[in-house]
């Protein structure tokens, strides 16, 4: 089942959680200021585009099984330390397509590496100046399933980027990184 929901519904209030079926659920739109807690048990996709979203509070979606595969929270106002690593417990085996696009990320998020299934990652229109040599890929972390990384449009100065820093990609046409804001794409 899948549902789309308007702003009338006030998503933290409980009216979801008895939704057993539900394995999609679109919350664009609705001015929410945190990822909603008390989501269905059965969600797979969340997808919460175009909101105030500052905040993913811990263990949101540690509930869920057998666990979200899609998170979109692109156009939304999260900033580095947004969220942290216990933000996405119950997601790191399960998340395949994780969209962080358009929001005023300064760095990839150092949560990144730790998931196992993903496989699309978005962290274009962001203000990323940098990436960090193990940020997104970790040697200790075989078997990637990542095809695809957007990181253009951001401040990042690409010569500068370790070589091996995007290792994990199983495709290498699945790397975006141009164009950089505020320089060429030579």
């Amino acid at each position: 089942m899948w549902l789309a929901c308007c702003a009338a519904t006030r998503p933290d209030d409980g009216s979801f959680t008895d939704a057993a079926s539900l394995e999609a659920l679109d919350l664009s739109s609705n001015q929410l200021t945190s990822v909603p807690t008390n989501l269905p048990r059965r969600l797979r996709k969340l997808t919460l585009r175009h909101n105030d979203i500052l905040h993913v509070p811990a263990f949101s979606f540690r509930h869920l099984r057998p666990g979200l595969q899609s998170l979109q929270l692109s156009h939304n106002h999260l900033s580095d330390g947004s969220a942290d690593r216990a933000s996405f417990v119950g997601t790191y085996r399960s998340m395949s397509e994780l969209l962080l696009d358009n929001n005023r990320l300064e760095e990839v998020p150092p949560f990144i590496r730790q998931f196992k299934s993903l496989k699309m990652l978005r962290l274009d229109n962001n203000h990323i100046r940098a990436v960090r040599r193990w940020g997104i890929c970790h040697p200790r972390n075989p078997g990637s399933m990542l095809a695809a990384v957007h990181l253009e449009n951001n401040r990042l100065q690409v010569d500068r980027i370790p070589a091996d820093t995007f290792s994990c990609l199983i495709d290498a046409q699945g790397l975006v990184l141009y164009p950089q804001q505020g320089q060429s794409n030579s």
